[in-house]
């Protein structure tokens, strides 16, 4: 065959080996195994090897013992090389590719275990590319969910992340994004308030969808009878919804959107943290500019005391702990099987000829 047939189906090869568990723990025994794939990413031209190499590039961040020596500023342009070659993709008949999306998000989600690996994930370039596979494959659970753990992952690392992740342009509408799908109701609400409770990245948040996305969360936790289970996700909208209501203009927002009223509806009698954290975001609300106190109001303070230790605010998010992740595909890609496992290709052939051996040397 042609060289493209070959180089296709060396990477297809590539593909299947980082796939199976047995065959890539093999192939990460050897030290520059992955600096070599994110080489060949970087250096395709074709559309059409973008899938497999995706591919190989998630299963190789996977338990990789040599991720220190990764060039990681190399592997985040190779996730861009990547969508670029997907969207050449999208020009052709075959169209957008949701499995070149699903193996870069999922190589993220992957690389924000180590936080030595951060520094260089956590930026507007990646937001900028859980955007466009939101746009591109809006109905992915798995997807939906990575991006979502992997942000919740990024904004825990601490507050010089947070800045810059909020610094994104796209960061608003994507919040509002996966609030929409179910399966990510929960991490949304941490991540949302991690942002809030920063007063370096709550300023990104001052905006009329933000507002109207809370109303949006409180009516969905009263639709849900306001669930024992919810009390957390409850206790983090509050804590966001009141970090939010320190700025002015947030404020303002969220009365348009009728939060208060959202707020008086919650059941608290029961729950003393709630109880508090709710009456303070209540009187913030309530206050005009210049009573409102950048870090607490009085009438928290006074709560606080009047409840007990026990009812002592948590100034944290509450986190959820999200699923593992997925490593496997409920099946192999189908260029795994394509016309009997690469019988598409043309077998090489020789013709040979037994002979009898002459004596030993000769």
């Amino acid at each position: 065959g042609s060289y493209g047939d070959r180089y296709d189906m060396s990477c297809k090869i590539l593909a299947s080996l980082s796939y199976y568990e047995n065959s890539r723990a093999f192939i990460h025994t050897q030290q520059d195994f992955f600096t070599s794939v994110i080489d060949l990413v970087l250096n395709t031209e074709v559309p059409d090897m973008a899938e497999s190499l995706a591919m190989t590039v998630y299963y190789s961040t996977i338990d990789y013992p040599y991720m220190d020596q990764i060039d990681i500023s190399k592997l985040v342009q190779s996730f861009q090389t990547l969508l670029v070659l997907n969207e050449q993709l999208g020009t052709t008949t075959a169209g957008y590719c949701p499995m070149i999306m699903a193996n870069i998000v999922s190589s993220i989600r992957e690389l924000c275990k180590h936080e030595f690996l951060v520094k260089e994930i956590a930026t507007t370039s990646t937001i900028a590319l859980f955007s466009r596979a939101i746009q591109l494959v809006p109905n992915d659970t798995n997807i939906i969910y990575d991006i979502a753990a992997a942000i919740d992952t990024l904004v825990r690392y601490g507050s010089e992340y947070r800045v810059s992740l909020s610094s994104s342009p796209y960061i608003v509408d994507m919040i509002c994004s996966l609030f929409e799908k179910k399966e990510a109701l929960e991490l949304t609400v941490c991540i949302l308030t991690s942002f809030c409770l920063d007063p370096k990245s709550r300023h990104a948040f001052s905006d009329k969808k933000i507002a109207e996305l809370f109303a949006k969360i409180f009516q969905k936790a009263e639709e849900g009878g306001y669930n024992k289970l919810d009390s957390d996700f409850l206790y983090n909208a509050v804590s966001a919804a009141y970090a939010l209501s320190k700025i002015p203009e947030a404020r303002d927002m969220l009365l348009e959107a009728g939060l208060d009223g959202d707020l008086d509806k919650i059941p608290i009698q029961d729950n003393p943290q709630l109880k508090t954290n709710v009456n303070r975001a209540v009187k913030n609300l309530a206050s005009n500019a210049a009573e409102t106190l950048e870090e607490g109001t009085i009438s928290s303070l006074i709560a606080m005391s009047l409840e007990g230790k026990k009812s002592q605010l948590k100034e944290d998010v509450i986190p959820f702990e999200a699923r593992p992740q997925e490593y496997k595909l409920s099946t192999p890609p189908v260029f795994f099987h394509e016309d009997g496992d690469f019988s598409i290709y043309a077998t090489y052939r020789t013709t040979y000829i037994p002979q009898l051996g002459g004596s030993a040397g000769k």
